[in-house]
Order: structure tokens, then sequence, then C-alpha cells
């Protein structure tokens, strides 16, 4: 199973960390985000600015994922 996390302001809608066996059609980002979003109102995760962090570093929507990894989502930060 992927262990999927959301950070910041995600985790108030998605949950902190969920361990989840991705179906075969999920093999990279953009398939987990679109996939995701059908579990969530308001498709919290088809912002351009939310990134990917795939078994700790940052990574695209083109990175092949699988059930071993550990695959983070993080909104921008701001702060003052």
């Amino acid at each position: 199973m992927a262990k999927i996390e959301f950070l910041g302001r995600l985790s108030d809608q998605c949950g902190k960390t969920q361990d989840i066996a991705l179906p075969n059609s999920v093999t990279n980002i953009a398939a987990l985000r679109l996939w995701l979003n059908t579990r969530y109102e308001g498709e919290p995760l088809s912002s351009p600015s939310i990134r990917a962090i795939v078994n700790g570093s940052v990574s695209t929507d083109v990175q092949t994922i699988s059930n071993k990894d550990t695959i983070a989502f993080f909104p921008p930060v701001g702060g003052g």
C-alpha cells in the first residue's frame, strides 16, 4: 500500500495520513491527483500550486509511483 500524506490545509480536508492500495490505473502523480479528487469534495488536489513529494523528493505530475511509495501533497505556504 502507498502511504499518502496531506500537509498544511489539505490535512483539514483529506486527513493527515492514509495507507491506500493504488488502483492499477494510477501509475503517476497526475493519475493519483485525479483519483484522489474523486474521493474529496471540492477537488483539493486540482490546483497546480499543490506540490507532490515522492519518497522525500519534490516531483512532477509525470513521476511514476507504486504501492511501495510514500507520497505527500502540500499547498503553498505563506507567512508574515
